[in-house]
């Protein structure tokens, strides 16, 4: 085989749920293929990459969600004239392109089984998916472990009134 270099993929796999199914979708910056049919995925961000730590444990899916759906064949190049065959992920990178003096920095996620840590992935993806599948199952106001401030990103977060409950304030208990 030959190395290849694909850009802007679209991902797609679709997952059994309890009460109706369930397309996870991705978009893939880059992706490698080398000679020997094992792929390698970039993700370019102008902000925060997260650290390798954070997306071994977890709390950054998203490379190793988008490495679950190259594994099951699920990549093609934008209006699916290319597909990508089903094949190994052995590399996850994001590179911070933000300019100035340095103007790339790459953070690889190294140390670690990549196939593994994308099946880990998708189970944990599957197992959520079920649980709030379930009618029963409340969606809670504060939905990230580390949050710090106030969601900047979410148009009803208002709602919550998480900056009423979540003050350390004690003036108005009594």
């Amino acid at each position: 085989g030959t190395a290849q270099s694909y850009t802007e993929l679209q991902g797609r796999m679709d997952l059994d749920a309890p009460y109706a199914p369930f397309t996870l979708t991705a978009r893939a910056d880059r992706i490698d293929q080398t000679k020997d049919g094992n792929y390698h995925i970039y993700d370019y961000k102008t902000g925060t990459v997260p650290s390798a730590k954070k997306v071994i444990a977890l709390y950054s899916p998203q490379l190793p969600l988008e490495a679950a759906i190259l594994e099951a064949g699920g990549f093609a190049k934008a209006g699916g004239e290319v597909k990508l065959p089903a094949g190994p992920v052995t590399g996850l990178t994001y590179i911070a392109a933000k300019g100035g003096e340095t103007a790339g920095v790459a953070t690889s996620i190294d140390g670690v089984d990549i196939s593994a840590l994308a099946q880990k992935s998708l189970d944990d993806l599957k197992n959520l998916i079920t649980a709030f599948d379930r009618q029963e199952t409340p969606y809670q106001a504060l939905r990230r472990h580390d949050f710090k401030g106030r969601y900047t990103y979410d148009d009803y977060a208002h709602l919550a009134r998480i900056d009423e409950w979540g003050s350390d304030d004690e003036e108005e208990a009594s």
